[in-house]
């Protein structure tokens, strides 16, 4: 069920997480797994029915493969098609796996800069 009190940038978020989901091929039991929730939270940011963290959401992006700007509008939109990669999917599980929040937090920082670095270098 929509949030009738959703704002609108909260709803275009969750719309783009369930369209990049769904595009990868990946269940919202698959993503709630992997982001360590219940699919009925997945169900919840992709309804706006919930707001998404903004560590949440880096992950997920992590996750899908794309961009945390790629769920915002006035962004292009992420590539379509391809499953996540092992490696990638090893990473995120791996991270979902620390206790701490903060050291959680910390390791998908790096991650991330990782990947930043690897770009750039391409």
């Amino acid at each position: 069920m929509k949030n009738p009190h959703a704002h609108e940038i909260d709803k275009h978020v969750g719309a783009r997480i369930k369209q990049v989901r769904r595009d990868r091929g990946i269940s919202q039991s698959d993503l709630a797994d992997r982001l360590g929730i219940t699919f009925q939270q997945v169900q919840k940011y992709e309804n706006a029915s919930n707001r998404v963290s903004a560590g949440k959401l880096s992950m997920i992006a992590s996750i899908l493969g794309v961009k945390v700007s790629d769920f915002f509008p006035g962004n292009a939109p992420a590539p379509r098609g391809g499953k996540v990669s092992r490696g990638v999917l090893s990473i995120a599980n791996s991270i979902r796996k620390i206790s701490d929040p903060d050291a959680q937090e910390l390791a998908l920082s790096v991650a991330l800069a990782s990947v930043d670095a690897v770009r750039k270098a391409q």
